[in-house]
């Protein structure tokens, strides 16, 4: 007998040798099992487990057939038993019973196939086989194959014939099974006979007898698949490995055994066929125990037998491949297509496609079998519908128990029934909703959920039904865009017909009617357009396995149809909605959108600006990629034109920066920040090189390249960069990113902010990578320009009238505007732009422009709020619909689904009370949310259709039933809470708070039978872990009268302090972290890693238990300012002051009032000259059976006295405790900029701060001193330090350059030379000289006493722990202890700072003890900020130091030279008139900066809104003693040396400064000046709008490119001729010779304009040759094949105008010469001609769709 003889293979044996014996039958006893479970947690599955015999009878030559007998079943969910290592494969599982007779009947029918050589064709079976029998009959024929490396198809594959007799041991082979077509491994091996029951305990001993034992392994490469059967829709994001095994996320492996007997290889006996296939994920995407599924099947050969006779196959079909079969389209209650007509998978996918070609009725579920479709009814379905539905609405307004009725499981598995209806069913189902008999309230919640589901479903008729109601305005524009916007995320199939749907819905009147509905409209049929046609991942993103390609970049409808309707609304009148279109061709991102698109990135369109050109280079944002080769050159080109505007120099490096730019691009990018001269554009490309140079590598997952190849190439030239600071910056892109390596996600965050003259943006995304998973929860970008332009309409419409600015500022100031005829800078039209994307392809879009909101504003006065709003929304979202089929080598499909649903539901009202007397907003709202987490993995039994399965859920539910009220009387606030009346009512438990994590296994009806949840189901069992379960319950809330507790069970192992450190340290104990990876928290099992085990934790409130049931807030509070030499004064809001006056007004503080009196109080204990203090006291009262009353208050103050700043805090809770604190803080009397006096100064700070606390301030008491100076040391470091000499040099240097200068002409090369020594030299002296002061005031001795009295226990407690904890991390720096001391409650602290090193030594006197610590680093995140420098404004000081640089930016007026805001330095000399240094040059020109100069003595003038500050050196102005007359406003002030004083004026307040060198500092809003009588400084503070200052100070826009323009807002061609323009003549002397000429110059005016990089013209041979000619590339298994002769290929943007269909000849090359491989690939990717392939050997041809001609769609 010659059972499965294995002799043929081994000979190589021709097609007309059989496997087996002609004429003989083997009986097989088979043994198949597939189960899913945990196996990390417990040996508890759920499975299915099938006996039968197997009958293989030998008809004829290379003719088979194969049936089943006496078949035998069992489901099974429960704990095995029968091995200890919790290994599936050698578990017990339960005894199975015989089928039904049906189910064996069906079984019972054979199949007939053709099998040369391993080879299957000619499959007949049964026509009336259903397909779940037909699978596994196909799984059990594959099981009886055996493909030898020199078959004919392993020589179509390019393998090389073996020319001996004699069997590799080894050989690879592309062989056919129900999951597709795969490579597998083959290995030949003999056994030792003894060995043989050790492996096979299966094969009975002596079964050989004495004969030698083979084995043939066969293993299948899931990676190498030329053709796939399973069935995969993957959302959200995409996986790093698109298809087969994916890292420690996905492995799948499949595995056959072949055991035979013989006295040789040539007589061997198959007597074992042993199968094993496994497949492990991480369901939840983290790194937690992974749900295991596997198959395995024994066939173990029991007898063979003459054949007697052969069953009939009734009504046979053929078929051609062993591919597995999925259900025809679901159509209930229609005519049944026959399956006669399909024979092979790829008409199979065609019927798919083709059947029903209407998409109101095209749907298809491909775990759902023939059988139970036929006996389903939409009307059924409807009943269950709209019975669930029902249930969920009553859910949703009740309040107890909320997280048991699992909402938005629920609404899932409602939303996957109703995927099974048409569009006529799904019209029906909400007609019969909108008439339910329930409250109106009911109903409206019920019609949302449809709506919601509708969507959610994602199936082609619920897309129609959406579409019809849209058209039929029977939603709102909102939920109608919301609802179009989301189609990308859920559509399950974009056949052409949809997509021809939706363009209709795009294009109809109803969408077109609303603007905001339009554009989202476009964007989302164009996101969908490149999901579905353009996306390299449609593959796994949609079925296309099974169905086929849905739409490719050469689908006709795409060029022909699509992109010209959007070609053509680029027409629009209307900016908005141009811009709209162009973002969506942009998103599309066929090739044939560049051309279109190139124009406006350019910016050479007629109706174009720079604001189109940045947003049409973003709108590219998702291809970029894609089009590199095309893109790069362009982006780069702008990126280094520095005439270009500077958000569209931004927006091209952002997209450069996505398409991985190469070394030297990084190289050029570095080197040009130092010959860059827009500081703002500088700032964003050294944060962009610093912050990625920053990522650490070990962050950053192995496989994301593009992130990890930018990191290194940002470090390798980070030293290339000019420095400039971006701590804080005006302009910033910042990158980040996190690898938590324990739960095996990360994330990468990219924010950038970005300003400009009139423009303000900002950008952010997140993109999480959980495992092998890649995907964007979050994408924002937001711009608004002109807010200038929409604030003035504002005030128009609110006074009513156009305001005229000029009426609000001093007369002198209006005059000088007249007389130099400034033109003022209109701010642009308003614009604001938003663009979100949620999940990668949910995309909203919407641009407010002035056009829109004008006419708004004008009305404002006739809208009303007042009065009750009803609120009752409903939102329901899935963000990962996952489903995948996999057939199994069973035969049974192995189901998989992963969901995120989410539902969120807000019922109650709104009610503004709008009266005059006690206006109030009240809040009676029920909010409820329900979000779950989970995934299963399992198989459907096809003898009970029922789910079989294992899974992971994570569940969070949030509960808030409440009613706010918020009132306001007499300037009192009262805000109210209470339950709402559900939660008045409630008689259980309301569940505020809920969070579980759920492994299970289940057997239960399929979700469309039941419309059931898996996890609500009763059989749906927890699997437990070995842990026991724990219970903690803790109850708070008691002191409030509230009944409040923590439920918690979990069987994480430990659960104690050091489990919750283990908790930290998985997110690297950052609450960043944990916030952004919430879902992730999860039970730990004992080696501190994370869990899926059983975890329940409640906040849960017993309202029947709970004495208090509303809770009311009362909070008041009054301010007031002193000021010098004036009594307190309250402050309060005037709602009646006009535009032009302040809406803040003052009152005496008030007798009665007690509020007025404690601040009263407290200044005067303050004893300060100036200040403010504030008073507020609150009042809580909990009602109820118990009322309860808490009242708290505060009064605080802070203030000036000369250099003393005092404060005083007063909080006391009445009758229960009060903390007070007092202190002062006195500053030195130091010299500003004078170094040599400086010297002499005695700078030390004074600090004193005393806190008391208790029942009186005076119970307990802490009393901290401290002082901060300069040492010697320091001083002689300051000496002898760089900047100080090189500061004296530059001093010397300049006035030698000033006094040589005089001497030559001006015109002189010489002069020239020496203006530009001066220029440099005068930038070190300013740098040096600043850097000198600092060192001279560094404060480097610092000295802390700290007393305390009556410390309570508890705080000595964690002082001590305290201090314990901080001796432990200084340990290392201890240099000497002595235990000597003795003093009580007192502590002394001694700082000594070693600037040069950055380290620090303490000395630290305890009671008992003194230890001396040396050198102790400082922390990178202190080093810049300590040790502090003296200064007059410490914040600003510590400030600049953390961010690199000046606070805010200045301008300096000295040395004949002008250095501007934007640090540009260009010589001038002022004279005896004014000139115009800086001023506000905007329509409200609020202020203005003047100066002149006489005999070398500066003159200055201040303006701010009506007031004006004069500075003028008198005439007995000298160095020695530098006297100055001040006015403010016509009025003299004295101001002696250190003196500060504020002075008031009208509408603003000065404040000036006299320091002990003569320096005079005056502060405005605007401005801080700084004036030493030679030089001026100017700083501008943040109020000042940038780009709209004018003088000779500059723009201050950030850009050092025409940076001072003239007063009529011209370039002019030196920046002298500009500062001429802003000289005042009056009462001056007259112009120069040399003024003259540059005065006359004055009149030339040119206006800013960029300067166009010639970009087309370096892709212009790209995008002009639309047709060429190349060779072509597929894969064919682990093989590349190249076409013969190269074919047509349309070119970029170009598509075919007509195609034929062509045999085109294929050469595969080696598969094992991988160096050969990549020259070709490049060859041929390169687009060069081989004529060497045509002499080389056809491997295959292949009927290929070639273009004849193209042309370009959208030109």
């Amino acid at each position: 007998m010659r059972s499965f003889s294995l002799l043929i293979l081994l000979l190589g044996a021709v097609a007309s040798e059989p496997f087996f014996s002609i004429g003989k039958e083997y009986e097989f006893d088979y043994k198949g099992k597939i189960l899913s479970g945990i196996p990390a947690l417990d040996t508890h599955f759920a499975g299915l487990t099938m006996n039968a015999k197997v009958i293989l009878t030998s008809l004829e030559s290379n003719k088979f057939m194969l049936r089943l007998k006496d078949v035998k079943a069992v489901n099974f969910n429960e704990r095995l038993d029968g091995d200890k290592s919790k290994n599936w494969r050698n578990l017990k599982t339960p005894e199975t019973t015989a089928v039904d007779s049906e189910y064996e009947t069906i079984l019972q029918s054979p199949i007939q196939f053709n099998m040369v050589n391993g080879q299957i064709s000619n499959i007949q079976v049964s026509g009336n086989e259903p397909e779940w029998s037909l699978n596994i009959k196909k799984a059990l024929v594959s099981l009886m194959k055996i493909r030898t490396p020199n078959t004919i198809e392993d020589l179509d594959s390019n393998n090389v014939r073996s020319q001996t007799r004699v069997l590799p041991s080894i050989w690879n082979v592309v062989e056919e099974g129900v999951d597709g077509k795969c490579e597998n491994n083959y290995q030949f091996t003999e056994i030792p006979e003894y060995m043989v029951s050790d492996i096979y305990p299966e094969m009975e001993n002596g079964k050989c007898g004495g004969k030698k034992v083979f084995q043939v392994s066969k293993v299948r490469d899931v990676n190498s698949c030329v053709v796939r059967s399973s069935y995969q829709i993957n959302q959200p994001g995409k996986y790093q490995c698109a298809t087969g095994n994916c890292g420690s996320m996905w492995q799948r492996t499949s595995m056959v055994k072949y055991v035979g007997c013989g006295e040789s290889a040539e007589d061997m006996e198959v007597q074992l066929i042993l199968t094993e296939g496994e497949l492990q994920q991480d369901l939840l995407a983290m790194n937690t125990e992974s749900v295991v599924t596997g198959t395995r099947q024994i066939l173990k050969l029991i007898s063979s037998r003459s054949t007697s006779s052969v069953p009939q196959i009734h009504s046979p079909r053929t078929l051609e491949d062993l591919l597995y079969e999925y259900p025809r389209n679901i159509n209930m209650h229609q005519q049944s297509s026959s399956r006669r007509d399909i024979d092979s998978y790829r008409k199979q996918q065609d019927q798919l496609q083709n059947l029903e070609k209407n998409p109101k009725s095209q749907r298809f579920e491909p775990s759902l079998t023939e059988d139970v479709l036929a006996k389903m009814s939409p009307d059924t379905l409807k009943e269950k519908i709209v019975k669930e539905l029902t249930q969920i609405v009553r859910d949703l307004h009740e309040v107890e128990e909320f997280e048991k009725k699992q909402i938005s499981n629920r609404v899932l598995s409602i939303s996957r029934v109703f995927s099974l209806l048409s569009t006529s069913t799904m019209k029906s189902l909400y007609q019969e909703v909108k008439s339910v008999g329930a409250s109106e309230e009911e109903k409206e919640t019920l019609r949302q959920l449809v709506l919601e589901i509708t969507v959610m479903s994602g199936t082609n008729p619920s897309i129609m039904f959406i579409k019809d109601l849209i058209e039929s305005e029977e939603v709102s524009p909102l939920r109608a865009g919301i609802a179009i916007a989301t189609i990308p995320h859920y559509i399950v199939t974009p056949t052409i017909e949809i997509l021809d749907q939706l363009f209709e819905l795009v294009q109809s009147p109803v969408v077109n009617k609303y603007t905001i509905l339009k554009t989202n409209s476009q964007l989302a049929f164009a996101t969908l357009l490149n999901r579905a046609c353009i996306d390299p991942y449609r593959v796994t993103r949609f079925p296309v396995f099974v169905y086929g390609e849905f739409c490719n970049s050469q689908t006709s409808e795409l060029t022909s149809k699509y992109i010209p309707y959007l070609v053509g609304q680029l027409k629009s009148d209307k900016e908005s909605e141009r811009l709209a279109t162009i973002f969506a061709l942009g998103t599309i991102g066929h090739e044939s959108i560049i051309p279109i698109l190139m124009p406006y990135i350019e910016g050479k369109v007629e109706t174009s600006n720079a604001f189109i050109q940045r947003m049409t280079i973003y709108s590219l944002n998702t291809v970029t990629k894609e089009h590199r080769d095309i893109l790069l050159p362009v982006y780069s080109a702008l990126v280094h034109n520095p005439s270009e505007e500077r958000n569209v120099r931004i927006a091209a490096l952002s997209m450069m920066l996505k398409m991985e730019p190469s070394t030297v691009h990084f190289q050029k990018l570095a080197t040009s920040t130092w010959f860059e001269k827009d500081n703002e554009f500088h700032k964003f490309v050294f944060s962009t090189i610093k912050t990625l140079s920053d990522i650490k590598i070990n962050e950053l997952p192995s496989y994301r390249k593009g992130l990890y190849n930018m990191v290194n190439k940002a470090r390798s030239v980070f030293h290339l960069a000019k420095p400039t600071p971006v701590v804080i910056a005006s302009t910033l892109n910042y990158f980040t990113a996190e690898w938590l390596k324990e739960l095996q996600v990360g994330y990468e965050f990219q924010g950038a902010y970005t300003s400009g003259k009139h423009m303000r943006g900002a950008y952010a995304k997140l993109e999480y990578y959980l495992e092998e998973l890649k995907f964007s929860p979050i994408e924002v970008a937001f711009n608004v320009e002109g807010t200038g332009a929409l604030y003035e309409k504002f005030i128009e419409a609110m006074t009513g009238s156009n305001y005229n600015y000029l009426n609000n500022i001093h007369p002198e100031w209006r005059e000088a505007i007249s007389s130099l005829e400034i033109k003022t800078q209109k701010d642009v039209p308003f614009i604001a732009n938003f663009w979100g994307k949620m999940f990668d392809d949910i995309q909203f879009v919407n641009g407010v422009h002035a056009e829109h909101v004008e006419p708004l504003i004008g009305k404002l006065s006739t809208y009303n709020i007042c009065g009750k709003t009803p609120v009752n929304f409903v939102k329901v979202n899935n963000a990962a619909p996952t489903n995948i089929l996999i057939p199994s080598d069973i035969g049974l499909p192995i189901v998989i689904e992963f969901h995120m649903p989410s539902v969120l539901a807000v019922k109650g009202n709104v009610n503004v009370n709008c009266h005059l007397g006690m206006p109030s907003l009240s809040f009676d709202l029920t909010k409820k949310f329900s979000f779950s987490y989970y995934g299963f993995a399992g198989t459907v039994s096809p003898f009970t259709k029922e789910l079989i399965a294992a899974g992971q859920t994570k569940n969070w539910d949030v509960n808030y039933p409440t009613r706010a009220i918020v009132e306001m009387e007499m300037g009192k606030l009262k805000m109210t809470f209470k339950p709402n009346e559900e939660g008045q009512k409630a008689s259980k438990d309301i569940d505020l708070w809920a969070h579980s994590v759920r492994p299970f296994a289940t057997i239960k009806p399929m979700v469309f039978l039941d419309a059931t949840s898996i996890v609500a189901h009763p059989n749906t069992k927890t699997i437990r872990s070995g842990s026991q379960k724990k219970s903690y319950n803790r109850q708070f809330g008691e002191s409030l009268g509230l009944d409040l507790k923590i439920e918690m069970e979990t069987e994480s192992d430990i659960s104690d302090n050091q489990s919750v450190l283990d908790q930290l340290k998985l997110y690297k104990n950052n609450p960043l972290n944990m916030a952004l990876f919430s879902w992730t928290n999860s039970p730990l099992n004992f080696n501190g890693k994370p869990s899926s085990r059983y975890h329940s934790v409640r906040m849960v409130y017993n309202p029947r238990k709970s004495t208090t049931n509303e809770m009311e807030i009362n909070l008041s509070g009054s301010i007031a300012m002193q000021k010098k030499g004036q009594a307190p004064e309250a402050l309060n809001i005037d709602n009646s002051a006009n535009a032009g006056s302040s809406l803040i007004q003052t009152q005496q503080l008030e007798v009665n009032d007690q509020k007025h009196q404690k601040i009263q109080k407290l200044m005067q204990q303050l004893d300060i000259e100036q200040g403010v203090g504030f008073s507020t006291s609150v009042n809580v009262v909990l009602k109820g059976a118990e009322q309860k009353t808490f009242d708290y208050s505060l009064t605080a103050g802070k203030g000036m006295r000369g250099h003393e700043s005092k404060w005083n805090l007063h909080l006391e809770s009445h009758d229960k405790w009060n903390v007070c604190v007092e202190g002062r803080l006195n500053t030195p009397k130091m010299a500003s900029r004078d170094i040599q006096q400086l010297k002499k100064d005695d700078i030390e700070y004074f600090y004193k701060n005393t806190i008391g606390f208790g029942k009186t301030c005076d119970e307990s008491k802490i009393a901290v001193t401290g002082r901060a100076g300069v040492s010697e040391d320091q001083r002689q470091e300051a000496e002898q330090a760089l900047p100080s000499q090189l500061c004296q040099k530059a001093v010397r240097k300049v006035e030698a350059i000033r006094g040589e200068k005089e001497n030559e002409q001006k015109e002189s090369n010489a002069y020239k030379k020496l203006q530009q020594e001066l220029i440099k030299y005068s930038q070190q002296k300013q740098d040096s000289c600043r850097q000198a002061i600092r060192d001279y005031s560094t404060l480097d001795k610092v000295k802390f006493n700290i007393r305390f009295s009556n410390i309570p226990h508890n705080v000595q407690r964690y002082s001590s722990l305290l201090e314990s904890a901080l001796k432990g991390y200084l340990i290392p720096y201890i240099s000497k202890y002595e235990d000597q001391r003795n003093t009580k409650n007192e502590i002394d602290i001694d700082l000594k700072f070693h600037n040069k090193l950055q380290t620090m030594d303490m000395v630290v006197h305890l009671e008992e003890e003194t230890v001396m610590y040396q050198n102790i680093r400082l922390p990178h995140t202190v080093r810049n900020i300590l040790p502090l420098v003296a200064s007059k404004r410490l914040t600003s000081e510590a400030l600049s130091r953390v961010i690199g640089g000046p606070v805010h930016p200045q301008c300096r007026v000295g040395d004949a030279l002008i250095k501007t805001f934007d640090n540009n330095t260009y010589s001038y000399e002022l004279d005896d008139c004014f000139h115009v240094l800086s001023s506000d040059c905007s329509r409200q020109v609020s202020h203005a900066i003047m100066a002149k100069e006489i005999d070398g003595k500066k003159h200055i003038k201040m303006f701010t809104q009506k007031s004006k500050l004069s500075v003028a050196p008198m005439s007995s102005w000298a160095e020695s003693r530098r006297s100055y007359d001040i006015e403010v406003d016509g009025r003299s002030i004295q101001l002696e040396k250190n003196e500060r004083k504020e002075i008031e004026s009208e509408q603003t307040t000065w404040k000036l400064e006299r320091t002990s060198d003569d320096v005079i500092v005056l502060e405005s809003d605007y401005n801080i000046v700084t004036l030493d009588g030679r030089t001026i400084w100017i700083e501008s503070t943040p109020i000042q709008k940038s780009g709209q200052q004018c003088g000779l100070c500059g723009n201050l826009d950030g850009d050092r490119k025409a940076d001072v323009l003239s007063a009529q807002s011209c370039i002019a061609s030196s920046p002298q001729i500009a500062a001429i323009s802003y000289r005042i003549q009056k009462e001056c002397s007259t112009l120069s010779n040399e003024q003259q000429k540059l005065k006359n110059q004055v009149s030339s005016c040119e206006k800013p304009e960029a300067q166009k990089a010639p970009i087309t013209k370096l892709n212009q041979g790209k995008l002009d040759k639309c047709s060429n000619k190349v060779h072509s590339l597929v894969k064919h298994g682990s093989r590349l094949c190249i076409s013969q002769l190269p074919i047509v290929k349309c070119g970029s943007g170009c598509v075919p105008r007509s195609q034929i269909n062509k045999s085109v000849p294929f050469t595969c090359l080696p598969a094992n010469r991988a160096r050969v491989n990549e020259l070709y690939e490049e060859k041929v990717r390169n687009g060069e001609i081989l004529p060497e392939l045509r002499n080389m050997d056809v491997t295959f041809s292949a009927q290929m769709e070639v273009p004849v001609s193209c042309t370009h769609p959208g030109l």
